[in-house]
């Protein structure tokens, strides 16, 4: 069967409020039982971003990732760190 593995994200210190969590990326995976997989994710400035005072903005602190295959079922956790504030203008 396949499995959906989604990645969803959350930033508690923000400068504005922000979702419980959002989805960020899924990928179907087809597995036979009992086959696991390695999956990668990949998040960049657009992944993050959130739109403030007419820019779209990516604020430094700690950045919560979740991994499962709904918001209702997590099943990994972990933490990094964004070190810079970026802002880019909208085109």
């Amino acid at each position: 069967g396949d499995e959906v593995v989604q990645l969803y994200t959350r930033q508690d210190q923000t400068s504005v409020t922000r979702p419980q969590m959002e989805l960020k990326g899924f990928q179907r995976i087809p597995l036979k039982p009992g086959e696991r997989k390695e999956i990668t994710f990949t998040l960049g400035f657009d992944q993050v971003k959130f739109w403030k005072d007419g820019v779209w903005i990516c604020e430094a602190g700690k950045l919560n990732l979740m991994v499962g295959s709904s918001s209702e079922d997590i099943r990994l956790r972990g933490t990094i760190e964004i070190t810079a504030t970026s802002k880019k203008t909208a085109n």
